[in-house]
């Protein structure tokens, strides 16, 4: 866990994608950085699970899972670009992806 933080609930109005979190916070960000989402229907949008404790939106039926840790850090402008995030957060390994990015300063 990288963020002390919990999703709460989502919605997607226009081209963003809205995560409100469980502290009353809401981070806004580009709905084309979730492919799946933006090409899926509003309904499909809205079948979102949120799973691990709060730490991972998922929505079973497009088969995508974001992690908290992710949308926090891409939002904060961590020299993690948001296809690492997505893909490493998919697998559990974002916190040693972005120490290894920390302590390299690789980039990509």
């Amino acid at each position: 866990m990288l963020v002390d933080a919990r999703f709460y609930d989502a919605r997607c109005p226009g081209n963003r994608i809205i995560f409100d979190l469980a502290d009353g916070r809401s981070v806004e960000v580009p709905i084309e950085w979730f492919p799946l989402l933006q090409a899926a229907p509003k309904d499909a949008r809205a079948a979102f699970e949120i799973v691990d404790d709060g730490r991972v939106m998922a929505w079973p039926e497009l088969g995508e899972r974001v992690s908290v840790d992710a949308v926090m850090l891409a939002h904060w402008g961590t020299p993690l670009d948001w296809s690492q995030c997505r893909a490493v957060s998919a697998w559990g390994g974002l916190a040693e992806r972005a120490e290894e990015i920390t302590h390299t300063g690789a980039h990509g």
